[in-house]
């Protein structure tokens, strides 16, 4: 079966989030949840944890693709590239960290984490 992707709806502004899966049962939970956002669709948290397909995030800049399983609630982040794809961090409706100093009226395009080592006077 080819990966099909699908388009998240979780309202990022600046870039476009996306799943990437060929597990038929998340694929159906998804088609089943059309026009429903991430949060929104009954059970469909739970089938995108339990299949813990890509991540995809496209913006004017670039894409980045995530392959790391999604811990359990309890679970350890893995090192490497992962996401937090999380109800209480999107709530916020922001599109930065609180503490990251962007002018009023301007919009981050890419952002690193951790910050390089240069910007916090380290080399």
């Amino acid at each position: 079966m080819m990966p099909r992707s699908f388009w998240l709806g979780i309202g990022l502004g600046t870039v476009e989030a996306c799943i990437r899966t060929r597990a038929p049962e998340l694929i159906t939970a998804l088609r089943a949840a059309q026009g429903e956002t991430l949060f929104d669709a009954p059970g469909l948290i739970g089938a995108v944890l339990a299949n813990a397909p890509h991540r995809v995030f496209v913006s004017a800049l670039g894409r980045i693709e995530v392959y790391q399983a999604i811990p359990s609630v309890d679970g350890r982040s893995p090192d490497g590239p992962h996401t937090h794809v999380l109800p209480r961090l999107l709530a916020h409706r922001r599109t930065h960290a609180a503490n990251i100093p962007i002018p009023d009226g301007w919009v981050p395009c890419l952002s690193i984490h951790p910050p390089h080592g240069a910007a916090v006077g380290r080399a």
